[in-house]
């Protein structure tokens, strides 16, 4: 995975990869088999998942992130495709009117968000951003999301929200704090 400098990955890389694969297989194994069955019809894919079959067969594998972030590394397989990032578009979002009284009310604040991460003690680190925010004298929007980030409140210089579309709140901001997920970059 982090193969020491000027050395191509070997054997325990490819290894490790296909390892992360089958762990990363069982978090969605009963979702999708049960898409496939119960929509589509189809078997299920073995607990193994199905990544050895698509490579064998030279499946297309999309992958929807920027070339810019991460390169395409040499050793992929042709069938693999860097697409650049995947957006949705969210024309029916409507700012909701306390979010705009709070943007309305100073300046931009500072959007805090980690998506998909969970914080091993949700209350603590919300304890912690909230110190932050009020130590540097900002405002700030802490996204919940899953990781269960939820300050009391509104307050003057926090605002709680459980999610919104990306694209249409985080130009309203001065800075944003995220976790790196591929859906936030």
């Amino acid at each position: 995975m982090v193969p020491p400098q000027g050395k191509r990955p070997g054997l325990g890389n490819w290894l490790l990869g296909w390892a992360l694969a089958i762990v990363f297989w069982q978090v969605f194994r009963t979702m999708v088999n049960r898409a496939r069955s119960e929509l589509l019809g189809l078997k299920p894919y073995p607990f193994y998942g199905p990544y050895w079959r698509w490579q064998r067969d030279g499946f297309p594998m999309l992958m929807g992130y920027s070339p810019a972030l991460v390169p395409r590394p040499d050793d992929w397989p042709p069938a693999v495709h860097i697409t650049g990032s995947w957006f949705l578009d969210h024309p029916e979002w409507v700012m909701p009117d306390d979010l705009s009284a709070f943007l309305a009310a100073g300046p931009a604040p500072v959007y805090v968000g980690f998506g998909s991460m969970m914080p091993g003690d949700p209350v603590r680190t919300t304890r912690i951003i909230v110190e932050a925010v009020r130590k540097v004298g900002c405002r700030a929007v802490l996204a919940g999301g899953w990781g269960g980030l939820m300050p009391e409140g509104p307050t003057p210089d926090i605002f709680p929200l459980e999610a919104a579309p990306h694209d249409r709140l985080l130009p309203h901001m001065a800075a944003i704090v995220h976790h790196g997920g591929a859906g936030t970059t």
